[in-house]
């Protein structure tokens, strides 16, 4: 049986690869997303860690992995290695009482918890205690955004990612502003793993 999944790296301040993104492919000829993405989800996790050695995916380096609301209600992330993947938090999700225990079970279970495309608002801000990575889409958010996430680095500790990254000069805004962890096709594109 042959499946494909693509990733992108994640890179530090030095461009030094820290992480990648697992993307959902159908072949080598379809990069778009799965009409449901609670499968895809299911099977960028069994295509990435489970029916291979995570490693020659993504090396040593840990793999980011979209995690749908059911995905999160259904534990899926607890069937994989906490060493091995960082929990996103996709930006469609709410914040709620159970999505708080689901997000305190996966801090105490080891897991890094990245909040994707992350838009900082009363439903969203219950997320902040349990994220280690905020991920800004450097593209489409605004500046009333990224400044109420930087105000709350005063109160909460994690690192900021920006994504969708496409030149030198974002990169270099990017890491004045104090981001650590850099994404987009400045970097690379999605590579297609068989």
């Amino acid at each position: 049986m042959t499946g494909f999944v693509a990733r992108q790296p994640i890179v530090n301040a030095e461009e030094e690869v820290y992480g990648y993104e697992l993307l959902y492919r159908a072949s080598e000829e379809h990069d778009f997303m799965k009409e449901d993405p609670d499968a895809a989800t299911n099977d960028v996790a069994f295509k990435g860690l489970l029916c291979v050695d995570p490693d020659t995916v993504t090396g040593l380096h840990p793999a980011f992995i979209n995690f749908t609301e059911q995905s999160l209600v259904e534990r899926l992330p607890l069937t994989l290695p906490a060493s091995k993947i960082t929990v996103e938090i996709l930006e469609d999700i709410k914040g709620s009482e159970e999505m708080a225990v689901i997000l305190r079970e996966l801090k105490d279970n080891g897991y890094q918890i990245a909040l994707d495309d992350f838009v900082l608002d009363h439903s969203t801000e219950m997320f902040l205690p349990f994220a280690d990575i905020i991920k800004v889409d450097w593209q489409n958010s605004s500046t009333a955004n990224l400044e109420r996430i930087m105000k709350s680095r005063r109160l909460y500790d994690f690192c900021l990612l920006a994504e969708k990254l496409e030149s030198a000069a974002e990169f270099q805004e990017a890491k004045s502003m104090g981001f650590t962890l850099f994404q987009g096709y400045y970097f690379g594109c999605p590579q297609l793993m068989k």
